[in-house]
């Protein structure tokens, strides 16, 4: 599996994503192994590559200004990546995506392949790839979408899993966030399989609600956004009781390919780590929202899909109990879902807690979150507000206008889904 982070935001979580992926498999700064357990080497291959004294990480970091490689490189980690492992711009993507998609960031799409190319002839079996991003800046919208539409050309039998970011002006006072957050989206969701939409509001609430952390910062929202990237990897990289690649997690939750943008939860979200949550616990507080992502109400709409990814030593037949019961309290809100949630058992615990969990749902609620976002695009295209910034960079005010039509049209997709039947569809399959 490939790491792809993009922009500031992808590098800053990646960093993150690498601090605890390193420790969890025992790798030191210097790519040495250093731990203590056959289970950390057992499938380490699959996001690292083994040299001939030392593992290096399967990833790309790739942003217009130059400052993100450095930062990276400058970090206790910096030594741990290879040098080819970075692709720099000579300035930022000014946050519109023009620049990144068309302008400065088309010229890195090239050489970025050639290191996709290079990292697939290494790999045994080349799985696929992950990509974290935000689509409110320049370089994370552009080349992020630019990125993902290059990648399912070149490797159309693979499997692409983006960690998407949603700007939210309680984070940011960047005014034309919801441009490039509507132009990226429409690109975007042609592309992967699965897209995971993290919500940078709901982040900040988590922050001041569940740390008491009333002035969150970037890093603190991207650490749980990391946590959450890291979970969803851990049955790729460690013996599991029931396993969970990210294909079976696919065929398990996008009943249709547009319909492919899931909301995250992840539970234990403590400040203290004096207790240990119980099971029962761990995941009901998965269904709680405030431990969500992303701004999501389970009672609003449906959920036609949902998958569990547990740590630790979790009972199978103990969490099929419980799951059970949760979807029998809510039985309209599950209605869609003929068996039991899809879930997967990783035995290795994570390092903060000796049993956690992260769920994915598909639901309709996210075209209440696509529809806010859309929203906010149309009240300044109706004005023609800050358009010029696009156009002088050569965009046509025709692909404003398709890319709002376009994410119109997959919000009424979600819309219809509330008085749709499941029951006679055939299991969505991915396409080979």
């Amino acid at each position: 599996m490939l790491s792809i982070q993009v922009g500031q935001c992808g590098s800053r979580n990646g960093l993150k994503f690498w601090e605890i992926l390193a420790k969890e498999h025992g790798i030191d700064e210097n790519g040495q192994y250093i731990g203590n357990s056959k289970d950390q080497l057992s499938h380490i291959c699959s996001y690292f590559n083994e040299g001939v004294d030392r593992y290096v990480p399967r990833t790309i970091f790739i942003d217009l200004d130059p400052r993100s490689e450095d930062s990276v490189k400058a970090s206790s980690l910096g030594s741990l990546f290879s040098p080819g492992s970075f692709l720099s711009g000579k300035a930022g993507g000014m946050n519109n995506f023009a620049i990144g998609y068309y302008i400065d960031g088309s010229e890195l799409i090239d050489p970025f392949l050639d290191i996709v190319r290079h990292e697939a002839e290494k790999s045994d079996i080349f799985i696929g790839a992950q990509l974290a991003f935000s689509v409110g800046g320049g370089s994370g919208s552009g080349i992020g979408a630019n990125a993902l539409r290059v990648l399912k050309e070149e490797h159309f039998g693979c499997l692409f899993q983006s960690s998407i970011v949603l700007p939210s002006p309680k984070v940011s006072d960047i005014v034309i966030e919801p441009y490039n957050a509507v132009l990226a989206l429409h690109k975007i969701c042609e592309y992967p399989r699965l897209n995971l939409l993290y919500d940078n509001e709901a982040l900040h609430d988590i922050c001041t609600r569940n740390f008491n952390n009333m002035k969150p910062t970037y890093a603190d929202l991207n650490r749980i956004i990391s946590a959450s990237m890291v979970n969803l990897s851990s049955t790729m990289r460690f013996p599991s009781q029931i396993s969970g690649g990210l294909r079976k997690i696919a065929t398990n939750l996008i009943p249709f390919p547009r319909l492919n943008f899931l909301s995250p939860s992840l539970s234990p979200l403590e400040k203290f780590q004096n207790y240990q949550p119980t099971q029962f616990e761990i995941i009901q507080k998965l269904f709680n929202p405030e431990n969500w992502l992303i701004s999501h109400d389970l009672h609003w709409g449906m959920t036609y899909a949902a998958a569990l990814i547990l740590r630790g030593d979790f009972s199978p037949q103990k969490t099929i109990e419980e799951l059970n019961n949760i979807k029998y309290q809510n039985d309209y809100y599950f209605d869609w879902i003929s068996d039991n949630f899809f879930t997967a058992i990783c035995n290795t615990p994570s390092l903060d807690w000796k049993m956690s969990a992260s769920m994915l749902t598909n639901s309709t609620y996210i075209s209440k979150i696509l529809n806010n976002i859309v929203d906010a695009f149309t009240e300044m295209f109706r004005k023609k507000a800050y358009l010029h910034w696009y156009t002088q960079e050569g965009m046509d005010e025709m692909e404003f206008v398709e890319a709002e039509s376009d994410l119109l049209d997959l919000i009424s997709q979600y819309s219809e889904m509330d008085g749709a039947d499941f029951g006679d569809e055939e299991d969505y399959e991915d396409e080979e």
